[in-house]
């Protein structure tokens, strides 16, 4: 009768006799294995190889000694470069360090070149002075000038044309290109702009009246020369920061305002406005 076959791993190793492997390996001297194995435990501990390497390794120490000196001296060099750094303020008032910032500052200024800047065709502005518009006085910047001018080789355009001999040139030269003349320039080229030329606030000033009739046409009569002289007053002073002359209004074209619309019919009297409505409320009572 044949055996049934495993139905398990257990069973297949009992049937192999494979159910206790691997099997207990006897020692003939069981002291001496375990001595060996005490013994080997006891070399591999911390306190064994540190008390082996501490014994059997040789330690120089000039080196550590001289990289702690060293290190020390680094410290004491970086502790008084950094006291210097916060001293600085006081170092540049020394006469000796201030003389030679300021030959410093006067070999930037005598040797810097000036960048040209220039504009291809679609860049550049227009060349007429109705395409120029005023941006604005700033309180701690200068107002460019338009297209881009220099002030200074404007200045120096100038010195040059009069053909001064050369100390003369160095004097004049030191007062026309100092930043108070070069605001001074910029200032002047501004407001002259806005008292010759005020078109923009003139219009806006002109637009603004128009309105008014426009849209009470009843009170035209308000509408008066005082009125036009201090609404040009506050537009000017706005826009331009001048005061326009008394009767600037007077070239203005709208005298046709008080009979005919911006739209170009005619206004109808008010007379005329109120007889209208009458006889409309009058027929339509009657049906």
């Amino acid at each position: 009768k044949m055996e049934e076959p495993p139905k398990n791993i257990e069973e297949f190793l009992k049937i192999q006799n494979w159910d206790y492997w691997p099997r207990e390996i006897p020692f003939e001297d069981d002291d001496k294995w375990l001595y060996t194995l005490k013994k080997i435990e006891e070399d591999t501990s911390f306190s064994s190889i540190y008390t082996h390497l501490w014994g059997k390794v040789p330690r120089i120490y000039d080196p550590l000694l001289i990289m702690e000196s060293r290190l020390e001296e680094c410290l004491i060099l970086l502790e008084n470069h950094a006291s210097k750094i916060f001293e600085w303020n006081r170092v540049l008032s020394k006469t000796s360090s201030h003389e030679k910032l300021e030959r410093y500052k006067a070999f930037l200024r005598k040797y810097q070149k000036k960048k040209k800047i220039m504009l291809s065709a679609e860049m550049e502005t227009k060349k007429n002075i109705e395409g120029c518009n005023f941006s604005g006085f700033k309180t701690n910047e200068l107002t460019q000038l338009p297209r881009h001018l220099d002030a200074e080789r404007i200045y120096l355009y100038i010195l040059k044309a009069h053909n001064f001999d050369e100390k003369v040139f160095k004097i004049w030269k030191t007062y026309f290109l100092s930043e108070a003349s070069i605001a001074l320039l910029h200032d002047c080229f501004w407001w002259w702009f806005l008292h010759k030329f005020k078109v923009y606030p003139d219009c806006l000033a002109q637009a603004i009246y128009a309105a008014f009739q426009e849209a009470f046409p009843e009170s035209s009569n308000l509408f008066n020369d005082e009125f036009k002289q201090d609404l040009g007053n506050n537009i000017f002073l706005w826009l331009s920061g001048l005061k326009p002359h008394k009767g600037f209004w007077t070239h203005w074209k709208l005298n046709k305002l008080a009979t005919t619309t911006i739209h170009g019919t005619k206004k109808i009297p008010s007379d005329a406005v109120k007889d209208c409505i009458a006889r409309s409320q009058e027929r339509i009572t009657a049906y």
